[in-house]
């Protein structure tokens, strides 16, 4: 009986040690490989979230964007890539898009470009600076 049990043990081990390196070397899912749920300017989109933030949030969280806007700005360290994209408001609110590889080229600043990204949210401003949107696992877009 108790051969019995170490054997069922040392199965089980063995199947949630597979399961476990299998998951772990499972390719990460990102915005490439979801269908897109719209096509939006970044303007548009800041608009929408300042005019009702809570309808907004249950319409695009999570949900595959494609936006384009201005480049604003990029960084690019170890963390990965990050860019921010004007919205043209008057609040100057951003959208702030984290990429899912590490980029091998930025474009310039002021360059028109389109991303495809998990919208993660919105962050409110103040009066003085407006609120960001936060789009994750991007890909530039071709």
């Amino acid at each position: 009986m108790l051969k019995k049990i170490i054997l069922f043990l040392a199965v089980a081990i063995a199947i949630g040690a597979c399961i476990g390196v299998y998951l772990y070397n499972k390719p990460h899912e990102t915005a490439a490989d979801i269908e897109i749920f719209e096509e939006i300017s970044a303007h548009d989109l800041y608009a929408k979230f300042k005019m009702d933030q809570k309808s907004s949030l249950s319409t695009y969280l999570n949900k595959n964007l494609m936006v384009s806007g201005n480049l604003e700005s990029f960084v690019q360290d170890s963390a990965g890539t990050k860019w921010t994209l004007s919205t043209q408001s008057e609040d100057l609110g951003v959208i702030t898009v984290t990429f899912a590889e590490p980029l091998l080229n930025n474009p310039t600043v002021n360059q028109m470009v389109k991303v495809q990204g998990l919208c993660a949210g919105y962050l409110e401003g103040d009066e003085l600076l407006g609120g960001e949107i936060q789009l994750n696992q991007a890909v530039v877009a071709q």
